[in-house]
């Protein structure tokens, strides 16, 4: 993928996308005027170094103003992660999240696999009489 003349891996490019909206997630709903380096480096640290997902550090994020707890510095993004109520909130999102996915596939592939199947109905037999023994085996039902 293509971003401002540098090429990068779909993962990598995804991952610098997660980035940016952590950080400008902070920006809007936190501090407008933080030390950017900082914020930069602590949310590279969280996402690089200890593979957190940015998805978690927006609703940590988010989970934190709801539940009113103070961040007002970007090292306070560090606590707020490892924070074991937003985590537990987090698991429980994502299993509801995973069940609703698993129910939704279970329903369309029962659905694609399995077509409506008679088993009570005659076999379809196709006789031309062109010769060809093998011209009854790919007709449809209804020609």
């Amino acid at each position: 993928m293509q971003s401002k003349g540098h090429w990068y891996h779909k993962e990598c490019f995804e991952m610098k996308k997660g980035i940016e909206d952590v950080a400008n997630m902070f920006l809007d709903r936190i501090d407008p005027n933080p030390d950017f380096p900082s914020l930069r480096r602590i949310i590279n640290d969280l996402v690089v170094k200890e593979n957190y997902d940015p998805k978690f550090l927006m609703f940590a994020i988010d989970y934190c103003l709801k539940n009113k707890w103070n961040l007002r510095y970007p090292a306070g993004l560090r606590y707020v992660a490892k924070n074991k109520e937003a985590r537990a909130a987090w698991d429980s999102l994502q299993k509801v999240a995973i069940k609703r996915e698993v129910e939704a596939q279970r329903s369309l592939t029962e659905t694609e696999i399995a077509p409506e199947f008679d088993l009570d109905a005659a076999p379809v037999v196709n006789r031309t009489g062109s010769g060809n023994r093998f011209s009854g085996v790919l007709s449809v039902r209804g020609d």
